[in-house]
């Protein structure tokens, strides 16, 4: 469901602003900033790009929309890759095909998924990395309380309401309460309820990164406890990449344990965007290659390599991929979180193409967007195909012109959605102090 800072590409000028702590979630971000080295780079994107604060942001003088473009990146590349399924026979239309990069990610669109991990992981992890440097103590109950009303009001209120429209066996409350208490991301523990849940696993998955985060930077303050923590990941990735060089059980594929890397990438991107980011900034001061469409090339190249990996999976097919290559979560993790970094550090001249209000908006929408799209967008779709089979075979005209369709009716819904449950929920987050 759940940011820092970069130049909007119209002056010459790298604002530089030192970053404190960030509390953000799935569609809402929430960000405090120290005192300015150099310009306010935050509100002067938010102005150039007309975005301003959604509800729940304590400081709206501090929010900084370029993140919340990438919310809007990832929730369209996951509506046309859902898109993309609903128009094949056999779902993944182009397996043994070598698509191109640009292609790739549609046919690839679940990748959005992974952004959204990345995120979620930066953003979140910045408080209690400061914390660890002996800033402010961070409160675990308040952390959880502001998560939890975060995700769970809108998750629940669609849980119960389709599971009332599921046509399978078995009350709504039998299906609905494991939906419910987040267990999608383990094989068995849920009734599938075909459209409506397919989505549901990565709550279930950005669930426990919510609980394993606070728990394991308890012992950050102390060198023992860095060492042990660092003995403990270090296990884990080695735990990980033994087990998905070893054809990685479908059982691991969607839950914290086959997922940490992604969430793991995202901490990295927040120590390092912490550890050099006002240095990267300065240094973009006195780059002219930076300033004049340096940071646009290394953009483009991070986004073609993203593009070609995409493809190789594409290739290979998403479910031979997860067994036989499971690793290629990490370079795609890699690649986005390096996205991220120049998004928010390097001058992109082309940056308004990408932080302005409609981008903005679809992200703020993003989380009602990703539990509500995909139930409209099948049902719409498959009715299509039945009534002109040959119009809605693959990507025509004709299909195109639906799904951009669905994708307006799934940003109406989910404005609706937005403006009746999460919003007012989000007022009460915001007063819950740090």
């Amino acid at each position: 469901s759940r940011h820092s800072s970069e130049s909007s590409g119209t002056s010459n000028r790298c604002p530089v602003v030192a970053v404190r702590p960030v509390a953000t979630d799935h569609g809402v971000v929430s960000t405090e900033t120290s005192e300015p080295i150099g310009l306010e780079l935050e509100s002067d994107v938010a102005r150039l790009s007309g975005v301003t604060a959604p509800t729940g942001i304590r400081d709206a003088a501090d929010y900084m929309p370029q993140l919340e473009a990438l919310r809007g990146v990832a929730i369209l590349l996951v509506f046309f890759f859902h898109a993309d399924v609903s128009l094949s026979e056999a779902g993944y239309p182009v397996i043994g095909t070598w698509v191109s990069p640009l292609a790739a990610f549609v046919h690839a669109g679940h990748t959005g998924v992974t952004l959204f991990f990345v995120l979620s992981a930066f953003l979140l992890s910045r408080p209690f990395l400061a914390e660890a440097r002996g800033g402010r103590p961070v409160s675990r109950t308040r952390f959880l309380a502001r998560r939890a009303l975060r995700i769970l009001p809108l998750y629940w209120v669609a849980v119960i309401f389709f599971s009332w429209l599921d046509e399978s066996t078995g009350s709504v409350v039998s299906k609905a309460i494991p939906h419910m208490l987040l267990l999608d991301s383990f094989r068995g523990a849920t009734v599938r309820m075909f459209p409506y849940s397919d989505v549901w696993w990565s709550l279930s998955t950005e669930a426990q990164f919510y609980i394993a985060l606070p728990l394991c930077t308890l012992p950050l303050r102390r060198r023992l406890g860095r060492r042990l923590l660092l003995l403990l990941v270090l296990a884990y990735l080695g735990s990980y990449f033994y087990l998905a060089s070893h054809n990685l059980s479908p059982n691991l594929w969607s839950n914290l344990f086959g997922r940490g890397p992604a969430f793991l990438i995202g901490v990295g991107a927040a120590w390092f965007y912490e550890r050099f980011g006002v240095q990267i900034r300065e240094s973009c001061l006195r780059w002219r290659v930076a300033r004049w469409g340096g940071g646009d090339l290394l953009l483009v190249a991070l986004l073609l390599a993203l593009g070609y990996l995409l493809r190789e999976v594409v290739f290979k097919g998403f479910d031979v991929a997860e067994w036989l290559w499971h690793v290629w979560h990490v370079y795609e993790s890699l690649l986005w979180a390096a996205v991220l970094l120049v998004t928010l550090l390097v001058p992109l001249r082309l940056g308004l193409l990408l932080t302005n209000r409609v981008m903005g908006t679809i992200g703020i929408l993003s989380y009602s967007m990703y539990l509500f799209h995909l139930p409209l967008e099948f049902e719409i779709l498959y009715r299509c195909r039945v009534a002109m089979p040959e119009a809605f075979q693959g990507w025509t005209a004709t299909s195109l012109a639906t799904v951009l369709g669905c994708l307006v009716l799934a940003l109406g819904v989910s404005a609706l959605t937005y403006l009746l449950i999460e919003r007012p929920v989000l007022k009460r987050k915001a007063r819950i102090a740090d």
